[in-house]
């Protein structure tokens, strides 16, 4: 590999870099986390969510520890490398895969390998427009 082809290879990790950074940071929501706040005494417990107070007697208990959040859709657009380069295009997608597992991403997230330099902005266009 010259170092032309290496340039323009960092330079297109670095734009796929650029915009999951970006999602994240314009889709991360402004709204801060409920606090859950749980006492127990002689067998009733209270539990406080924001401004909602619950109390249960005896052993039955419920747990609520903030709001489900939705699972985002997500989109990983390769590099000229692929996504089995074993560096930046795997551990981009294993971290997708993660979130995933994790339930912080939707279970059908969408991989777009770049052939070419210009396949770049078609392929983000596409993820845009699916939804991620």
């Amino acid at each position: 590999m010259n170092l032309e082809n290496r340039t323009w290879w960092w330079i297109g990790g670095g734009a796929v870099l650029l915009a999951v950074i970006l999602f994240f940071v314009f889709n991360g929501g402004d709204e801060e986390p409920e606090t859950t706040t749980t006492t127990t005494v002689v067998g009733d417990t209270t539990t406080t969510v924001g401004e909602d107070t619950t109390t249960t007697a005896g052993e039955e208990t419920t747990t609520t520890v903030g709001e489900t959040a939705e699972a985002v859709a997500t989109c990983l657009v390769t590099d000229l490398a692929g996504v089995d380069d074993r560096s930046f295009n795997a551990a981009a997608w294993q971290g997708v895969l993660d979130a995933v597992d994790a339930g912080g991403a939707a279970a059908d997230p969408l991989l777009l390998e770049s052939d070419a330099q210009d396949d770049y902005q078609p392929n983000i266009d596409q993820c845009i427009s699916q939804g991620a």
